[in-house]
């Protein structure tokens, strides 16, 4: 299939720049899309994880923006490991290990949530 240039095609997640601030982009389908139908997302942040909690399935929990403001919900698939990676987290929290998680923030019905968590390299 032939696109336009200024298309993208089978693309989950794409870094976009955007008065010289990365801003994370999530394409919820595999087709193509034009650049500019794309949904640009707060900048990356950082911050740290207040509250966390974990079942055998999946988990949630909250961070503290280190820029302030108001805690933002996380739940365990929106970290870029997955469930692994939260597991891994969540130990480390209850071990008292100090450490920082980056994250992009996307609205959703219920309100800010943080998406991409990972911890800070």
């Amino acid at each position: 299939m032939n696109t336009p240039d200024n298309w993208l095609t089978n693309v989950e997640e794409i870094v976009a720049h955007k008065d010289n601030e990365i801003c994370a982009t999530q394409v919820k389908n595999t087709s193509s899309v034009a650049m500019e139908s794309l949904e640009v997302m707060w900048p990356i942040m950082n911050g740290t994880i207040k509250v966390m909690s974990l079942n055998e399935k999946n988990g949630f929990g909250f961070i503290t923006p280190t820029e302030g403001g108001k805690d933002i919900f996380f739940h365990s698939d929106t970290c870029t490991g997955g469930i692994a990676e939260f597991k891994t987290i969540f130990e480390w929290k209850e071990k008292g290990k100090k450490f920082n998680v980056t994250f992009n923030v996307q609205n959703s019905p219920k309100g800010p949530m943080a998406v991409n968590v990972s911890v800070a390299q």
